[in-house]
């Protein structure tokens, strides 16, 4: 189980455990440009060496997770986190700041639903690669 802490409406720091399945996935992004392969001294080129570069790579990681099954009086605490400001992931026991990608939350009821679980998708607030400097 994951632990997601926030400041809720209050001004508080409230958790929410995440005990259902997560799913970590690393976008990538770069930008390319066109060079020649030909070397001027010698007036040949190697086949092996492509005409297009890459540059500019950056990486970012989010996680999607579940949060197992939960009381629907609990849908109020993941509506504040989808609108908090400040979120964290406690994981082996360090904190990481996370920003809430999902942007809407359908609330769960049992009468309609049954068991209730959320899922929701989480940014890492920094890169892969430090690109602040």
């Amino acid at each position: 189980s994951r632990k997601v802490t926030f400041i809720n409406r209050h001004g508080a720091l409230q958790d929410i455990w995440f005990n259902g399945a997560r799913r970590d996935v690393t976008n990538v992004t770069s930008d390319t440009y066109k060079s020649s392969p030909i070397n001027f001294t010698t007036m040949s080129y190697d086949s092996y060496k492509g005409q297009t570069k890459r540059f500019g790579v950056d990486s970012t990681r989010s996680i999607r997770m579940n949060s197992g099954w939960v009381h629907e009086s609990e849908n109020s605490s993941f509506e504040e986190l989808l609108m908090s400001e400040h979120t964290w992931i406690t994981e082996d026991n360090v904190q990481y700041p996370i920003i809430p990608q999902s942007q809407s939350l359908e609330k769960k009821t049992s009468a309609v639903d049954g068991l209730i679980n959320y899922e929701l998708n989480f940014d890492y607030a920094f890169d892969n690669n430090n690109t602040v400097i």
